[in-house]
């Protein structure tokens, strides 16, 4: 993939082979890109640019944008709905259906007994697979204590889930050591994710990094 930008005259590319990493140290320069990824990826600009093989790709689909490694968290909204709708959809397959149904007919049996003794009749309208989920408040178990593991385990999640196909770090080499940083990008290419690092200050380079560096004067190195 390949990412444009209207303020660099270089294009960035990833690859499952390469990590791309910018490192601008320009404060303004950083903080103007960023909100530009974050206005593009919420559909309200078109400042970047992401192709794949010439061909235009849908920014706010593909990318997810990692800024905040303090209160990250697995458990996001979107990403559990889809897990609910797979499992929902998992529960009325050939290999789910009849057990699905025993299981909806057996918890329609046990609320019938206890109504019992009501002076009404009652009916579980909405008894199906996907309320059933919906309450058991599915969760990702997030028990991480590892940095780098917790952001493998969301791009794993959010590519089979969320279809994201570009992962953006920002400032992360400053949680995690460069030897971890290493582990992480290996585990990562190794799964054919496509990672851009964006850094405001130089760390020791990756094995498969390319690195644009933008000094304080614009100037791409």
């Amino acid at each position: 993939m390949k990412l444009a930008y209207k303020n660099f005259s270089t294009i960035l590319e990833m690859s499952s082979q390469t990590v791309a990493a910018i490192v601008i140290e320009n404060p303004k320069l950083l903080y103007k890109f960023l909100v530009d990824i974050r206005r593009t990826k919420e559909e309200q600009g078109d400042e970047v640019i992401l192709s794949d093989d010439n061909r235009i790709l849908d920014f706010s689909k593909c990318v997810e944008l990692l800024t905040d490694f303090i209160q990250f968290d697995l458990n996001q909204k979107t990403l559990l709905s889809k897990i609910t709708a797979s499992l929902d959809k998992i529960s009325v397959g050939s290999s789910f259906y009849h057990h699905s149904q025993q299981i909806l007919a057996q918890i329609e049996n046990h609320i019938m007994e206890m109504a019992a003794e009501f002076p009404c009749e009652i009916v579980c309208e909405k008894l199906n697979m996907q309320n059933v989920m919906k309450a058991a408040g599915i969760a990702i178990l997030d028990d991480y204590v590892n940095l780098p593991e917790k952001i493998l385990a969301y791009m794993e999640l959010a590519r089979d889930f969320l279809n994201k196909r570009l992962f953006i770090l920002v400032n992360a080499r400053g949680f995690i050591s460069c030897q971890d940083m290493q582990m992480l990008i290996d585990a990562a290419l190794s799964r054919e994710h496509e990672i851009l690092l964006i850094d405001s200050v130089e760390y020791p380079k990756l094995k498969q990094e390319r690195r644009l560096v933008i000094d304080e004067d614009f100037c791409e190195i």
